[in-house]
């Protein structure tokens, strides 16, 4: 018989994360907007990673490394993943059998709802259910309706899968009850996340990887002769398919900055949401000139996108300088 978690609920949204917390803060009784979720996990970040032997050997993504972590500590909760050796069967039904809505990091090659062929890993969905006669997990998954009926060998396989970019380990948790006494508060330490994750990582993260991206993604082609046009075509996925929210998750952020605006007036005053738009904007672009590279084999699109990319990195470092000034100075 189904047993799936009283009341809960999923509603399709833009990027996995950031829809699975909305769904469980909605069930928590708070009715937070997912961008405003995805801004409270100091969501917004960069990553670019190079390794010849992946399936994509030129990968990069707008996001940070993590997202329910931050959210969750942010509001004042210490949390981390747990790595289990083992597929967590009986503690995922333990949690929805006590109605805790439980979330999980996946490979989504191995969800069989996308059909794809290419390994991306730290995907989350929520686990809203399972039936053991049948032997599925009903799960909520970014911008589908309703739940997904995933077969019990699937989840193992993909909370379990050993490719990258990033290995998964098993990694769940049901979410309790939180309370939310405030959200300046979080704001600040989402933005000072953001400040560290951006302005003082080093590669392959942060504003310095951006940098490097927009110095070196012309000479894909010297690189990688017969795979560039692939990296091309990942690299449009990357920023405006791949539950990106298009713009690379920066139309996604400056909702959240209109919506932190109500906290913190200086985000305003600075006009943090337009310049964030600004950036998405040219996030756009870029996936577009990647598109037309990829499709034509045109270096020339490559050679226009290195110039955007190299146009956002300098909006964006100067407006996380100018972020990170004003939080050192209240």
């Amino acid at each position: 018989m189904p047993r799936i978690v009283e009341g809960l609920q999923h509603i399709p949204g833009a990027h996995c994360c950031s829809t699975a917390l909305r769904d469980v803060m909605a069930y928590r009784g708070h009715p937070f907007s997912e961008a405003l979720c995805f801004g409270l996990g100091s969501g917004l970040g960069f990553i670019y990673m190079k390794d010849d032997r992946a399936q994509v050997p030129r990968f990069f993504t707008g996001r940070s490394l993590f997202l329910v972590p931050p959210f969750l500590t942010n509001l004042g909760y210490p949390f981390f993943w747990r790595p289990r050796k083992d597929f967590p069967l009986k503690d995922i039904q333990a949690a929805i059998d006590a109605n805790l809505p439980v979330l999980a990091l996946t490979d989504l090659y191995y969800l069989p709802y996308y059909k794809s062929s290419t390994h991306f890993s730290s995907h989350c969905i929520l686990i809203g259910g399972y039936d053991d006669d049948s032997r599925v997990f009903f799960v909520g998954d970014t911008e589908r309706e309703g739940w997904q009926e995933l077969a019990y060998g699937d989840l193992q396989a993909a909370m379990g899968s050993p490719h990258g970019p990033w290995p998964m380990e098993n990694y769940f948790t049901p979410v309790a009850n939180l309370e939310v006494k405030g959200l300046a508060g979080p704001i600040v330490k989402a933005l000072k996340g953001n400040v560290e994750s951006l302005l003082e990582s080093h590669y392959p993260l942060g504003l310095n990887a951006l940098r490097i991206l927009g110095q070196e993604v012309e000479s894909w082609p010297r690189e990688l002769p017969e795979r560039w046009t692939w990296c091309a075509r990942f690299g449009y996925q990357a920023i405006e398919r791949r539950g990106t929210g298009g713009g690379n998750f920066r139309k996604l952020y400056a909702v959240y900055l209109t919506e932190a605006c109500g906290f913190l007036p200086w985000l305003c005053a600075m006009n943090a949401p337009e310049r964030m738009g600004q950036a998405a904007a040219l996030w756009s672009e870029a996936a577009q000139l990647l598109k037309e590279a990829s499709e034509e084999k045109n270096e020339d699109r490559l050679r226009g996108a290195g110039e955007l990319f190299r146009d956002i990195y300098a909006i964006e470092k100067g407006l996380w300088e100018e972020i990170h000034k004003k939080l050192c100075n209240q």
